[in-house]
Formats: structure tokens, sequence, C-alpha cells
């Protein structure tokens, strides 16, 4: 979903083009935090930007009407004064001109620029001229980031011009070839809650995994009248964590500085309209500390698999369980590990990561953001000897196994409404 939309735009490749352009060496080194829609032109300054700083944000992104070269050196500026990155966004090259790219670079030349918003949620139509800016950024600078992001999977086939959302991401880095993967997922309707998120993050794990390339989440923290609900802190912790359950190395919000009214008519962005920051604020802070807390230990984590816990079906009358239950969320797997010999409780998602030194990691998130949440494991003796946490604040646990108990490698995980909590299994024995 978008608030910056441009008309579809085709371009023809030529072969010579591409011809000897430099590789992409745009690689990401730290844990991205940004937002969509920043504070607009009258609000660019730098007790705003401080604000900014203060919640735990590691870059910024240019949009909500900071789109020309004035303001976004303004924007650059003021992120760099406050130790922030940028990625901009200018009308010149926006929706895939490759032809401007070359001045819009030497502009925006400064040592806080991170990279470039190329486009939001394209059509497959519009992939070919994309590629050509793509290359032409690179060819201009070859350290900067072109930054695209794609539709959801409740996108029609119409919107995302392919038959299916697996071909159109599939198609998006065959053609487009991107260095990060990037995508929205809105699931709080004003109506109940979207079925399809935890596939999304499926598919786009998939992929980012095959390519080898990072993918970046952007989560709801708005509600747009008629159509979606603001979400609680609880939910917004939720779709965090899960993203990380996923592999996620970057999460944006959507939105930071609440949009003017328009065709959409947003609400409850992290700051409102007229900027005044209220609980969100602080529920987003609190968040954005946790991340950075654990994102050394995030960075170099390799996604292995991702599963789901469901609690057991209830009980009919005669005591057995009901045969009417389809428990998975659509477009998940259950738990099947050889880390795992049982795990009873829940619901929730577990992800399991291979770690740079023979380790193992689980985060383990409660997949309801409004109930707590418990999950007994049972853990093979053979493949380990500790489990500790890396907790929220930064600190570690020591071993949480007891070897005086029969069962010495169970631990029992609680977790609060849409809570996460990251374990790791040194020396772990594949």
């Amino acid at each position: 979903m978008s608030f910056y939309r441009r008309p579809l735009i085709t371009v023809a490749i030529a072969a010579a083009a591409l011809a000897a352009l430099p590789a992409h060496a745009w690689k990401q080194k730290e844990f991205v935090i940004s937002f969509w829609s920043p504070p607009p032109p009258a609000e660019t300054t730098a007790e705003r930007y401080a604000e900014i700083a203060r919640a735990g944000f590691t870059t910024t992104l240019g949009g909500n009407g900071i789109n020309r070269p004035d303001l976004n050196r303004k924007m650059l500026d003021l992120s760099r004064q406050n130790k922030m990155n940028a990625i901009v966004l200018d009308d010149r090259i926006y929706g895939g001109k490759a032809a401007n790219v070359g001045a819009v670079v030497k502009e925006n030349s400064h040592p806080a620029l991170e990279g470039f918003l190329v486009m939001d949620e394209p059509n497959a139509s519009q992939f070919p001229a994309l590629r050509a800016t793509v290359d032409a950024l690179k060819k201009a600078d070859v350290k900067r980031l072109a930054l695209i992001n794609l539709f959801p999977t409740y996108a029609t086939p119409d919107q995302l011009g392919a038959p299916t959302y697996d071909q159109y991401v599939k198609q998006y880095l065959d053609t487009v070839k991107p260095e990060v993967l990037v995508f929205d997922h809105y699931p709080f309707l004003t109506s109940g809650d979207r079925p399809d998120y935890l596939e999304n993050l499926e598919i786009i794990r998939r992929h980012s995994l095959d390519r080898r390339i990072p993918f970046w989440s952007i989560v709801q923290a708005e509600g747009i009248e008629g159509a979606y609900r603001s979400p609680t802190e609880t939910e917004m912790r939720n779709q965090v964590f899960t993203s990380l359950a996923y592999g996620a190395k970057g999460i944006f919000y959507f939105t930071y500085w609440t949009p003017d009214p328009g065709a959409e008519k947003h609400f409850d962005g992290i700051v409102a309209l007229g900027g005044k920051t209220r609980a969100r604020y602080e529920w987003v802070q609190r968040l954005n500390e946790q991340i950075r807390n654990l994102a050394p230990i995030l960075m170099p984590l390799r996604s292995q698999g991702v599963y789901q816990i469901v609690p057991a079906p209830p009980e009919d009358a005669r005591g057995e369980g009901s045969k009417n239950v389809n428990p998975l969320p659509k477009g998940t797997k259950a738990l099947s590990h050889p880390l795992i010999t049982k795990a009873v409780g829940g619901p929730a998602t577990v992800g399991i990561f291979d770690g740079p030194k023979r380790n193992l990691f689980l985060w383990v998130v409660n997949r309801e953001p409004n109930r707590y949440a418990r999950v007994d494991f049972r853990f093979n003796e053979s493949k380990m000897r500790q489990l500790v946490e890396h907790q929220l604040d930064g600190e570690v646990s020591d071993n949480l196994l007891r070897t005086d108990l029969k069962f010495p490698a169970r631990y029992e995980v609680r977790l609060g409404p849409g809570e996460g909590r990251l374990f790791e299994i040194p020396e772990y024995s594949r």
C-alpha cells in the first residue's frame, strides 16, 4: 500500500546498455530500522530528526513531500547530524526513469546517503524500466542501494501483472536483480485479520534465501478509515517479532508521520498528523531498542526453517480430539526438526537459524497478539548440552537446562501477547 503513486512506465532495455556494468556492490552491514512517511517539509527540522533518532531508527526515508533536491539535502544533513543514514526519494527517477539517474546521483552525493527509493509496489510491466534504472544507479554509484518495495500476497493479479504472487516475486528477482527484497503486508483490517500474513513471509523468506539477498519487512503501524484498524502495541510487537523469526534483516513501519488525508484517510501513525507524539511513539521506541540490542546477533544468522506449534484441538464429549480442526495458518508447516522431539502448547511460531560458530538459534514467537502463551519443549539430548537466552534488554542468561532432572533437555517458554524470545544452542551437534 502506498500514498505515493506514479503512472505505469515501460522502457525497452537495449542490450548494449547492460554491457560492462559494474557488479552490484551494495551490501547490508547493519540491521535497518526505518519507516514510511517522514515529517513533511515544514517539519523537516533539527528537533524532529532528533525525535526520530530518539525513537531508535537507523535510517530515514524520503516521501511525504520530501522528494526534490533542496528538501533531500536537508533530510540528509539532519540524518547525518543524528547518526542516521537516509534513503532519498527523487521525483526525477522515481518509477523507473533511467535517463535522469546521473544528475540525481550527483546532486544527492552525501555521507549519509544509503540509496534511493526507486518504486513502491510496481506492476510486473514496470520491471524492465526498474532494471534499467537500477543498472544506471549501479553504474553511477555502485555503493548506493536501489530500494523497491513489492506488493503483498493479497494484491490482485491485475495489480501484480502476474498470475500468482510467487511468479510475481520470481519475475521481479529475475528481471530487476535487486540487492535486497522488500515487501509490505498489513494484516489488521477493520473487519478482522488477514489469513495470509505468514504465507507472505514464507514466500519472501524462500526467495531471499534462494537469491542470497536479505529481506526487509514493512509492518502496519497505523489505520486507514474504512479499511484498516489501528494496531495495538501487542499487534505491532507480533508483526516485528514474527518478521524476525522468518529472518528479516530490516523493519520499516507504515507510517511514522501520519499523512495528510487524501484518497486514503490515514490515522494513528507513530506521530500524529499535527506532530504530537503519543503512546504509539513509545511503543515503537521500546521495540526499536529491543531490535537494536539483538541486531549484532541477528545479522549473521541464516534461516534454516520456520514452523508452527498449535494447541491440541479441543476434545469432544467422548474425549476425542476434534477431527474438523485445521489449526495450521495458511502457507505454513508444523514443527518437525531433529533438535526438538516434542513441543506442546502454543500457538507459536518457531524460526530456526544456523549461527556462525556451530551454534543454532531459535526464535519463539507468540502467534496470538492478544493472549499469553506457553510452549513446553523437549529437546534431543544427543544434539545439545546448553540452552541460553539472548534477552531483549541485551543480557544473556545462564544455561537454562536442568541437569538434575529426569528430563534435562526440557524447557518451558512463557510468552506475553505477541512476544518473541531468542534462544541459542551453543556447539549444536548436527
